[in-house]
């Protein structure tokens, strides 16, 4: 949806990287290219033209935040992120969900069962 109407997306509630991040297929990236998970799942969303806005205070984190342009992830390893547990939306957004300009509707309408209007 996002590609055929020009709009970028965005990675909401980065937290998830949190849940993730130990994940032995992360650790083991990170240890193959020399960064931290927080950088491989930074770069994957990247790869997928996922805008993401990493919250840290901590300058040396900032920088290493940036730091995720020197390299590339194969198909195969970006393959591997649809395997991690959890691959599922947080956030649907149900308080919204009568705006016509929201995303997933037909989800949300077979999750809470109800008719949708606009």
């Amino acid at each position: 949806m996002v590609r055929n109407t020009g709009c970028g997306f965005n990675s909401y509630c980065n937290d998830i990287v949190r849940m993730t991040r130990s994940s032995s297929c992360i650790v083991r990236l990170a240890e193959k290219y020399g960064k931290t998970p927080a950088q491989i799942l930074i770069r994957q969303l990247i790869q997928r033209g996922i805008s993401t806005i990493p919250k840290s205070t901590n300058p040396d984190r900032v920088r290493e935040n940036f730091n995720v342009l020197d390299f590339e992830l194969t198909d195969s390893e970006m393959a591997e992120f649809d395997k991690l547990p959890g691959n599922t939306r947080i956030f649907v957004f149900d308080f919204a969900k009568n705006h016509p300009w929201h995303p997933w509707k037909a989800e949300l309408k077979e999750r809470l069962g109800e008719e949708l209007t606009i």
